[in-house]
């Protein structure tokens, strides 16, 4: 808790007001004095109301399930500070980590605090509230008091997303391919094929490569946008992010390869937040930095390839069951915008 300011706002007018008072005599200015000495009580006491160790409960309020990305969001805050002079107008201002913005409460009377706001077309990623700030004044506006609160708090804001309809099933989904684990020593009966000449020169004994098959039933995503535009990368990463939820609801396992995260194949609810969480996470610039495709996961399953920038141009010879280009400045057959998701996905589960 920190004291920003103690500004008297309306000090000059104070001491006219006072000195006109001593030069008017009289009665008149007896009770010009005595009303103007009675407002410098009531501004003392509202600055000192708080005391040097001011007691407050706040309780931030944040939607309980994360937004989609361009979703208004709601943000309240309901407390108490605590008080020493009852005479005092508190209000409440949160605020929020940039781009964000926040929003000041009314003024009330004693130690009541309240502000809800909403912020608007609020883009992904994870927002961490830090401060909310308490403005006292007395009734006058003699003087004025601004104290800095902590009320930490974490929003995250998924990618935008689109319904789609359930992909069909193909039980031949690349079961014959394999995904490499290590290496291991050779031993008689394997392939000569699989030898690791790196890893053999390093041990000083031949190497093979250690792999497994990867499981039926699942599909991983697999995100590659070198170069591309900020509207083109945030389209990627909603197309990933409906087809995981599609995927994810027809039953299958589900992973995702993108530069910075790289999630083995699951299912169920779990899965689906972590997903998303990553896009959400997924940094733009290390998307559009990336100079070759992600590595897949373990049992990543069927390859499912989604290509913006110069990669959407020129798609890489990549091994993928299902291949989408994505940009918005892309032909008739690449995903030029979130709705055209919608249309491919109707035509692919035919």
């Amino acid at each position: 808790m920190k004291l920003r300011r103690l500004r008297w706002a309306g000090l000059w007018p104070w001491l006219a007001l006072l000195l006109a008072g001593i030069l008017a005599g009289g009665r008149l200015g007896a009770g010009i004095v005595a009303v103007t000495g009675i407002a410098g009580l009531l501004a003392i006491g509202a600055a000192l109301a708080p005391g040097r160790n001011p007691q407050v409960h706040l309780r931030r309020m944040l939607p309980h399930e994360p937004p989609m990305a361009g979703d208004d969001v709601e943000v309240r805050i309901e407390g108490h500070l605590g008080l020493g002079w009852p005479v005092v107008l508190l209000r409440l201002e949160d605020e929020p980590p940039a781009p964000l913005h926040g929003g000041s409460g009314p003024w009330h009377l004693g130690g009541r605090l309240a502000v809800a706001y909403t912020m608007r077309s609020v883009p992904r990623g994870q927002y961490r509230f830090r401060l909310c700030r308490v403005t006292l004044r007395d009734g006058l506006g003699l003087i004025e008091r601004n104290l800095e609160l902590p009320l930490p708090g974490d929003l995250i804001v998924y990618p935008e997303r689109v319904a789609l309809p359930a992909p069909r099933l193909r039980d031949e989904s690349s079961g014959h391919e394999e995904v490499a684990r290590g290496t291991r020593d050779f031993l008689p009966g394997d392939r000569p094929s699989r030898l690791h000449a790196a890893r053999t020169a390093q041990r000083g004994y031949p190497q093979v490569r250690e792999s497994t098959p990867p499981p039926e039933h699942a599909r991983t995503l697999r995100l590659f946008a070198p170069n591309a535009s900020v509207a083109d990368l945030e389209l990627a990463i909603s197309v990933a992010a409906s087809l995981a939820e599609a995927l994810l609801t027809a039953g299958l396992s589900v992973g995702l390869s993108l530069g910075g995260a790289s999630v083995p194949p699951a299912a169920g609810e779990g899965q689906r937040r972590r997903i998303l969480q990553e896009l959400a996470l997924a940094s733009s610039g290390r998307l559009a930095a990336a100079d070759a495709l992600p590595a897949l996961p373990d049992g990543h399953g069927e390859p499912w390839l989604i290509l913006a920038g110069t990669a959407a141009q020129q798609p890489p010879a990549a091994a993928a069951a299902v291949l989408l280009r994505v940009g918005c400045d892309l032909g008739e057959d690449a995903i030029t915008v979130l709705g055209d998701l919608a249309l491919w996905a109707r035509s692919f589960a035919s």
